[in-house]
């Protein structure tokens, strides 16, 4: 079933795909598989802490947001500059390999009656197109984890731990120290964040990153509020004695923009680290909310003018 995106409604690839699947599977998906996986992963580590999504005790995209914050204000206050480059996957879910998804269960050790009963709930799945109330014919879903299905955002969360490892596997990457911890990257489902302290990091860890997204049969979004990178200075004193940042980061021949202001998981970041943006986002949002309401209350048309 497809839903409509609301940004483009005439492009075929502004679809999302949602799962629609019977009770019993809905139970069978609960309460062995989705607790059992967890239960593992949680015990063993395989999901590495800086994942804040879905899973037992993790943050919501608000606390997430609000760490980073916290982190690069306490590198500002020292006086010291952080660099985070921003990487958003390409309709991430839909284009895990289940071959390759298997092969990352079994090097963390998932038993294999799990990863059999896995594989049995994958194969065969179907999907179909609804247009206007028509469904057209059924076809099978050869790649990808279902959205919609609760135990989907774990399966994928291990898949992208793999992500995770490799960067920190990799020497160039160093991350940046703040707060008594060193931070290199923090993940929040699809949404990566890497945090460096100089800006040649930057491009090292977007080589790193679209390295592993090709070996794994994935593709970066880039363009505006997608992956792009953010530096904050200090203060204005640092960034006018700062060398001038590099015009554009490369992505195997795309180009990737250096930006003032990013939205990080409705977090408004920007360079300067102040509220001011996203507290002016904030009442936009809450005043339009509030017009719709009123626009379409009954009781509201009713009443006089000037009440």
């Amino acid at each position: 079933m497809y839903v409509r995106d609301r940004h483009n409604r005439a492009d075929p690839t502004a679809y999302r795909t949602l799962a629609v699947a019977g009770l019993l599977s809905k139970i069978l998906v609960a309460l062995l598989m989705l607790a059992r996986l967890s239960h593992f992963a949680e015990g063993t580590g395989a999901l590495p802490w800086e994942q804040g999504s879905a899973r037992a005790g993790g943050q919501s995209a608000e606390q997430h947001a609000s760490a980073l914050l916290s982190f690069l204000r306490a590198r500002r206050r020292a006086g010291r500059w952080p660099y985070v480059l921003y990487v958003d996957v390409v309709k991430a879910f839909d284009r895990v390999h289940p071959a390759a998804l298997d092969e990352v269960l079994l090097r963390m050790g998932v038993p294999e009656p799990m990863r059999a009963l896995l594989r049995t709930w994958r194969v065969g799945r179907l999907g179909a197109v609804v247009v206007n109330g028509v469904q057209l014919d059924p076809f099978s879903i050869g790649s990808g984890v279902p959205q919609g299905c609760p135990l989907s955002p774990l399966l994928f969360n291990l898949f992208l731990s793999s992500l995770s490892r490799f960067l920190a596997s990799c020497p160039e990457l160093r991350g940046a120290e703040a707060l008594g911890v060193r931070l290199l990257r923090l993940i929040f489902a699809d949404d990566v964040a890497v945090i460096a302290e100089e800006a040649a990091e930057v491009q090292a860890a977007l080589a790193r990153i679209h390295a592993w997204m090709r070996a794994w049969g994935l593709d970066i979004s880039v363009g505006p509020s997608k992956t792009e990178a953010q530096a904050f200075p200090p203060s204005p004193a640092a960034a006018a004695a700062a060398a001038p940042l590099p015009t554009l980061l490369d992505l195997g021949g795309r180009a990737v923009a250096w930006v003032q202001l990013y939205r990080y998981l409705g977090l408004s970041l920007s360079s300067d680290l102040s509220d001011s943006v996203h507290s002016a986002r904030t009442v936009d949002s809450v005043r339009a909310a509030f017009g719709r309401y009123f626009h379409g209350n009954e009781v509201v048309r009713c009443l006089p003018p000037g009440v």
